[in-house]
């Protein structure tokens, strides 16, 4: 029988091995890092050949350290395909509303947007996508991207982001209209073929987000489900058919003009007993792009009860007096003592922008932000858009690793105790 505690050591130790032993031989990415998307350049952080334009570039996906200021290299980079008909995973270099991908709700993989076209077509986010096809890849843990899925109809216009359940359901949000798809469904059954996808909501759609298994989304326009965050669908249901969406209240609405909210983060904030719509949920963040002056930068918004409440406002100082809100956003709370939120965000200049983090103290009804780090810069000629948290293995990969290197333990000790019993 094997001994629990030489067991126990087995996972531990294959725990170990897959949070440092892939971030030293850099063949996969390292739990508890950051992801961010890159267009142009190369897999060795090199600048673009060239200006960014309409056409379609190379995408990458760059791993930084949450927390290391001034980092100028990725720890790991994975390469997105690019040969078209495979499928390829490219994007417009001007279209500033794409490159949202999401870490699957298992955490399991990363999930990716893309264009099954060649480097260098014309005008590719504007293209039919029955006759260039959209992508949605699979990025596991160990760095290698399954991107055999994807769909063949929608509108002729930007494919904006993508998520999934970690099981082979995805959903992608894309620039449609009131009339023609922004948010469609793809089933477990259609992995690894080109299929057309299914309809569940009409509208102008940017960024997916699935938090406790209930479909939310950001937009930025009047068409569809209007201006603001909505949930999509029913609350702890992943919506598969034509469905409905509802504001989260209040979001429709801040500083000049229209909201421009891109990426945004729910959390419960222990210190507030309010729940919006059975969600559990009090407490947002959205990144908006717009100008400082406008009321761009990154939003908390706080749950009364009633409406979501905006009590917070901050962008990030680039040189003294010049300021950058913000599109891409990922989250996370600590909640061991005083509540607070870690923030990790991509700017929203054209070129230069960068990878920052910040904090929030939370308190019952508002929070205090703390200063900003810039941890990274993309390239010249490059730009960065979403980001996410790394992917981790299935827990059966684990438990297997465990139980081998739990075997190692075990066949060591059994020597030991063979060798002591011979010499005794």
């Amino acid at each position: 029988m094997l001994n629990r505690k030489f067991f126990l050591g087995g996972v531990a130790a294959a725990l170990a091995w897959l949070s440092i032993g892939t971030s030293v031989h850099a063949q996969g990415f390292t739990p508890g890092q950051i992801v961010v998307w890159r267009v142009n350049g190369d897999s060795n952080y090199n600048p673009g050949g060239a200006a960014l334009t309409s056409a379609a570039h190379a995408i990458f996906l760059d791993q930084f350290d949450p927390f290391t200021a001034g980092q100028t290299l990725p720890s790991y980079t994975v390469s997105l395909p690019t040969v078209a008909g495979t499928l390829a995973q490219t994007d417009s270099g001007t279209a500033t509303s794409n490159g949202y991908f999401t870490r699957a709700q298992n955490s399991t993989a990363l999930i990716t947007p893309g264009y099954d076209a060649n480097v260098g077509t014309a005008s590719v986010a504007g293209s039919n996508p029955a006759t260039i096809n959209r992508s949605v890849g699979v990025v596991a843990y160990d760095g290698t991207v399954n991107s055999s899925t994807g769909f063949n109809n929608g509108p002729s216009n930007n494919f904006r982001s993508a998520v999934g359940d970690g099981f082979n359901n995805f959903w992608v949000a894309t620039a449609g209209t009131g009339s023609t798809s922004g948010i469609m469904h793809i089933s477990s059954s259609n992995f690894g073929s080109v299929t057309a996808a299914t309809d569940v909501l009409f509208g102008n759609i940017r960024n997916l987000r699935i938090f406790n298994n209930s479909l939310f989304v950001s937009s930025g326009a009047t068409a569809g489900p209007g201006f603001g965050i909505h949930l999509i669908g029913n609350v702890g249901t992943l919506p598969t058919s034509l469905t409905t969406s509802t504001l989260l209240l209040g979001t429709e609405t801040s500083g000049t003009g229209n909201p421009s909210p891109y990426s945004y983060w729910l959390f419960d904030n222990p210190l507030n007993g309010n729940n919006w719509n059975g969600t559990g949920f009090d407490t947002l963040y959205v990144a908006d792009d717009r100008t400082a002056a406008n009321g761009g930068g990154l939003q908390r918004w706080v749950f009364d009860g009633t409406s979501w409440n905006l009590t917070g406002t901050t962008t990030f100082e680039v040189t003294p007096g010049v300021f950058q809100s913000f599109r891409g956003l990922a989250a996370s709370i600590d909640t061991t003592g005083q509540p607070t939120v870690s923030l990790w965000l991509t700017t929203a200049a054209a070129s230069g922008n960068q990878l920052v983090t910040l904090t929030d103290t939370l308190t019952p009804v508002s929070g205090t932000f703390s200063a900003f780090t810039s941890l990274a810069t993309a390239p010249a000629n490059t730009v960065f858009r979403g980001l996410d948290f790394t992917p981790v293995p299935e827990p059966s990969t684990i438990l297997l690793v465990g139980l081998g290197l739990g075997g190692v333990a075990y066949r060591q000790l059994s020597k030991r105790r063979r060798k002591s019993q011979a010499t005794a």
